[in-house]
């Protein structure tokens, strides 16, 4: 049940957004394991992020999971890094990724506690 958050200085224009997010879902699911049905994202845009004082082009992506596998976090950031380049034309070195480990017993949904 991995949520994905991806934070930007910018707006998706709104030709590719449907189909970016789209993307961002299925490279979650394919490097979590996790069937895309369970995949949550929020997008947040014209966020007020800066990298050496500078705003213009900026993405932070936090992804949380319940026992999220850091050996996946390489594959993570470059995929989530060229995803920025092909939507924003926002370069890796202005992209920062998190990866936030949940413990069993910490996630709930459909009422249920995983």
């Amino acid at each position: 049940m991995p949520l994905l958050t991806i934070s930007l200085s910018e707006s998706i224009p709104d030709t590719v957004k449907e189909t970016a997010v789209s993307e961002a879902v299925t490279i979650v699911a394919e490097e979590t394991g996790k069937p895309k049905s369970v995949v949550m994202t929020k997008l947040e845009e014209e966020c007020q992020l800066t990298i050496d004082d500078h705003s213009d082009k900026v993405a932070l992506f936090e992804l949380r999971g319940i026992e999220f596998p850091g050996e996946k976090m390489q594959s993570v950031t470059t995929r989530f890094c060229e995803w920025a380049e092909a939507y924003l034309s926002i370069p890796g070195n202005r992209v920062f990724i998190v990866a936030d480990s949940v413990p069993r017993g910490y996630w709930g949904s459909s009422g249920k506690v995983f």
